[in-house]
């Protein structure tokens, strides 16, 4: 499992690369059009902005990969190693019952707006919702790997002890 999901991030963080480049890309050469050419890309604004919403939502999961979320520390001095680790149970339930929720609300919202059409790129907009469902399953995926490497790892130390 473990290389499945390396090899999954890899290709996630290739294509946040990729879609960065293109956003950074496309800004410049509307930039380029509208000051020196006096042309405006019509399509421009609303391609930057899928891409840029694809970017948040690509991020938050790889962010969740990296444990690099906002967090509130707590010293480990001032709360004994059981209150800890129950706390640290208590967050995990609580982003995986978030993470199924975006899951469930977000594939309920796609399938709801995603018949509309961008007026100005002319595609249905489910190529922009469906992100959400998207980002949030690699959240659990990622989540379901941490748990079980972090699984075998106590069964590790309690074989080892």
């Amino acid at each position: 499992m473990k290389k499945y999901i390396s090899i999954l991030y890899n290709i996630h963080e290739k294509v946040i690369i990729v879609l960065y480049i293109l956003l950074v890309s496309i800004v410049f050469v509307e930039i380029i059009a509208r000051y020196l050419l006096h042309l405006s890309l019509i399509w421009s604004t609303d391609f930057v902005t899928f891409i840029f919403i694809w970017l948040v939502f690509l991020s938050a999961s790889l962010a969740v990969k990296e444990h690099s979320h906002f967090v509130i520390e707590l010293s480990a001095d001032l709360l004994p190693e059981t209150v800890l680790k129950i706390l640290d149970v208590i967050v995990s339930i609580v982003m995986y019952i978030v993470v199924f929720i975006f899951i469930f609300i977000g594939y309920k919202f796609m399938l709801l707006c995603g018949s509309g059409i961008s007026p100005a790129l002319g595609i249905r907009l489910v190529w922009l919702y469906q992100i959400v469902p998207l980002s949030s399953i690699l959240m659990l995926i990622y989540m379901i790997g941490d748990l079980l490497e972090s699984l075998k790892l106590n069964i590790k130390r309690r074989v080892d002890i």
